[in-house]
């Protein structure tokens, strides 16, 4: 409470010395101006109906599309457009903070004429007919003003249903319908990047912090299932992430200071046909950690560049490169002396401190995209190359000598990729109109390790401790094509999709044929009831996915070599096939205005999965912690499912503010044991609202909130005899888990509440808005499973095991942020 009092006493100073100001200057107004086109062949429509959308302010494209709203507030617009002969649509968030906005706005030919008369969103409700059941977008005010989240995207999407990240820890693993962080995909402006996180988990795609920058991106488009199918290789979700066009009326720059990072952006005009964007961001969690008595100081600097050119209506280009710098280091002048004894706080530092390496990583990706826009057809030709080098090294008691060396792993993965799409409109077969989606992509992969690992027993049975090295050099090349058939009636009743996709590798010869990994889709969605008209329009839709996907496994696995009479060899080549997987989600869907509830059924079939031989654990239940996974030997022999039930309520409104609420009920399990992603239910209830006229306080205050719930995950219990062996525990620093009782045992479930108040400044020309962020409002505890340590004495009875002891862990920590953020 008395981090709420202290920026509600500097609100009050803040509005004091500015309400003088805003009662003598007329408060600023801007335009947005535009072009409203055609999706297909971007010709100019002209005296198309431009309406701000819950407004009565209006006006009408000119004969070469253009058209102009002025006099309008600083706030987050929406823009619906509509015209004979097209599909109308709902643009997506549009800030006008502190200059006039350009936005080029897309229509579909329809059908019939009079099908313009209905409203289909590209903003946050769109339905797409390739992916009718899964995906979800998440406009800008969601992800600016989301409580909890700190504008980190993946923390927004706990908002959706079948997501969650862990619980209470401090990292932004997602994982989706029952599936690991080994699973998912990120796509940026169409352009492949392999994580989003900084301090990724190779192998996997976590970390504790997002590396893109909120303030540059437009929305998020988020599936869950039913993939695009241009985009391949994964198995649970597709996070398509779209940033904004440069502005084209002046240069913006935006200063900000939030938890744990300051931060710079700008965008604005390079020529009259560029734009960019510009994004810098250096983190001091390391002095915040370290005055926090911490056990890691992480340091972290990202950047993010994008050009956009449009030489005509006919070719754009789009250029983009982000790239992350991490080092995070042990604090090893922590007094921890008899910790494990005496002070549970010591011993929890200790304990971190005994096993965590220190990490050092360097991530980029480059790329550009090039569109062709023809008479009846788009094609867009995408080359992209990304980079991580990831550095991992581990020394007993923290000497770096090399005699206590305990793990050192150097690696570096190199990808190129070649894509090309087609998405060609093949005319009207009486009502219904038709598009062929069809590509092509190649893909060069390489991957280099320098591994020295002292591995730990993994099971009583054999306590002895190994040390091996391994060099290892892998070069992949990686094909595949996709063609789709999509279908959609011209009142837009029924809408289907039919596709085949499938990619091929030159690792084995078990990968190199194209037909042993086709991967068929089809995609339903029906319109059941329409009733009402205009605002009071309202529609209950049947949406229906069925298909199979591949994934490749990682490439620590596929390139992990051992050394037998000298001789080194990749042991898993002749193991190792593609993941599949086989899903199918259907549901019902009612929608009216910006309101909209489903509710979906949802079933996951795997085969093929790598299955550990050294623990008996599938990696698609590990890659949740810190390091790398998949370097070991593993077999392609194991089958899951992942089933249940999502419910989930959505509403938007431009003067009062936005709700969502989310239920998921599911099933995960590998072999008919549960998987360590089975949280079996889920709950989410967040909302963003703004706050009317608070007398001298003024206005522009909003509140967020947000109520997350989930259930408690499974884990394994201790090997308490193999822990406790002094030869076992100096290597690994940590006990050893007991896969005998691999997830018997099940953690307590999660409940937290997140708030957030926003108050914003606008002035002609610039923009000034501070927030509190405060997690865990209510202080609300969450336990779990103990940790068992070593107490760092030898145990009387047999001097060969240390005497041990379990450390009980309850976080009910409330952690408020302050950010404050600056544009002009």
């Amino acid at each position: 409470m008395k981090y709420l009092i202290y920026i509600f006493t500097i609100s009050c100073i803040l509005h004091i010395t500015t309400v003088s100001a805003q009662r003598t200057v007329k408060a600023p107004q801007y335009s947005i101006k535009g072009v409203v086109v055609n999706k297909t062949n971007q010709a100019p429509i002209p005296y198309a109906n431009i309406v701000v959308y819950q407004t009565n302010r209006g006006t009408m494209t000119d004969e070469n599309g253009n058209f102009e709203l002025g006099s309008l507030s600083p706030a987050i617009y929406e823009i619906q457009v509509s015209c004979l002969g097209y599909k109308s649509v709902l643009s997506s968030d549009i800030k006008l903070f502190t200059s006039n906005q350009s936005v080029r706005i897309e229509l579909e030919e329809s059908v019939t004429e009079l099908a313009g008369i209905t409203v289909y969103s590209s903003g946050v409700y769109r339905k797409v007919t390739e992916s009718p059941t899964s995906l979800r977008s998440i406009g800008i005010k969601e992800i600016e003003q989301n409580a909890g989240s700190n504008r980190d995207i993946s923390r927004v999407l706990t908002s959706l249903p079948g997501v969650t990240t862990p619980a209470a820890a401090y990292r932004n693993d997602l994982f989706v319908r029952g599936g690991g962080p080994s699973e998912n995909r990120f796509y940026l402006d169409g352009i492949e990047i392999p994580n989003i996180n900084h301090f990724s988990t190779q192998g996997a795609s976590g970390g504790p912090v997002g590396i893109i920058n909120a303030d540059l991106v437009r929305e998020v488009d988020f599936y869950s299932s039913a993939f695009p199918i241009s985009k391949p290789n994964k198995l649970s979700a597709l996070l398509d992430i779209k940033l904004q066009d440069g502005n084209r009326e002046k240069n913006v720059v935006e200063l900000g200071v939030g938890a744990s990072e300051a931060s710079i952006s700008a965008q604005g005009p390079l020529t009259a046909r560029s734009t960019y964007l510009f994004s810098l961001r250096q983190s001091y969690l390391q002095f915040v950690f370290k005055a926090l008595d911490l056990p890691f100081l992480p340091t972290y600097t990202d950047a993010l560049v994008k050009i956009k050119t449009r030489f005509n209506r006919h070719h754009e280009v789009n250029f983009i490169y982000l790239a992350g710098w991490d080092n995070m280091k042990l604090n090893t002048g922590l007094d921890t002396t008899g910790a494990q004894g005496l002070d549970d706080q010591k011993a929890y530092n200790a304990y971190i401190l005994g096993y965590l390496p220190r990490i050092q990583q360097h991530a980029f990706t480059y790329g550009m995209q090039y569109k062709y826009y023809g008479s009846t057809s788009t094609h867009i030709f995408t080359l992209s190359h990304n980079y991580l080098q990831n550095i991992n090294e581990k020394y007993s008691n923290n000497i770096a000598l090399e005699e206590n060396r305990l793990l050192k792993i150097e690696s570096e993965e190199r990808e190129a990729h070649a894509r090309y799409e087609n998405r060609m409109k093949l005319g009207e077969w009486g009502n219904y109109s038709a598009k062929i989606l069809s590509g092509a992509h190649l893909d060069y992969g390489h991957f280099n390790m320098d591994s020295y690992i002292r591995n730990s027993p993994a099971s009583s049975a054999d306590t002895s401790i190994a040390a091996f090295s391994y060099q290892t050099s892998l070069s992949v090349w990686k094909w595949g094509l996709h063609a789709g058939l999509q279908l959609e009636s011209g009142d837009d009743r029924l809408r289907i999709f039919l596709g085949l996709q499938s990619e091929a590798n030159n690792y084995t010869s078990a990968m190199r044929s194209l037909k042993d990994q086709l991967s068929p889709r089809f995609s339903l969605s029906f319109r059941i009831f329409q009733w009402g008209s205009g605002e009071t329009e309202q529609s209950v839709l049947w949406n229906n996915a069925i298909g199979r996907y591949y994934q490749l496994p990682a490439y620590t696995t596929m390139g992990y070599q051992e050394t037998t009479n000298g001789i080194s060899q990749y042991v898993n080549r002749d193991r190792l096939t593609y993941i599949g997987s086989d899903q199918f989600s259907s549901g019902l869907e009612w929608r009216k205005g910006k309101l909209q509830f489903s509710a979906d059924v949802f079933y996951k079939s795997y085969f093929n999965s790598p299955l550990s031989v050294k623990d008996s654990i599938p990696l698609a239940c590990k890659g949740d912690d810190y390091g790398t996974i998949g370097n070991e030997a593993v077999s392609s022999s194991v089958d899951g499912k992942s089933y249940g039930l999502e419910l989930l309520a959505r509403w938007q409104d431009r003067t009062y503010g936005s709700f969502s609420a989310s239920y998921t009920w599911s099933r995960s399990s590998y072999e008919g044991i549960a998987s360590a992603w089975d949280f079996r239910q889920i709950g989410s209830v967040s909302g963003v609202f703004n706050l009317p006229e608070l007398g001298i306080l003024g206005k522009d205050w909003s509140l967020g909130m947000k109520f997350r719930y989930v259930g408690g995950a499974p884990y394994t219990p201790y090997d308490e005899a193999l822990s406790s062996l002094i030869s076992v525990w100096d290597v690994t620093g940590r006990a050893v888990l007991d896969y005998s009782r691999y997830n018997t045992l099940r953690q307590n479930d999660f409940t937290q509440l997140d708030v957030r108040i926003d108050k914003t400044f606008y002035q002609r020309g610039w923009m000034f808005r501070f927030y509190v962020d405060v997690q865990n409002a209510l202080a609300s505890s969450y336990e779990t499973p103990p940790l068992y340590i070593s107490t760092g004495r030898r145990n009387a009875q047999d001097p060969s095991r240390y005497e041990m002891r379990y450390l009980k862990r309850v976080s009910n920590t409330v952690f408020p942020t302050v950010g404050l953020m600056f544009e002009f």
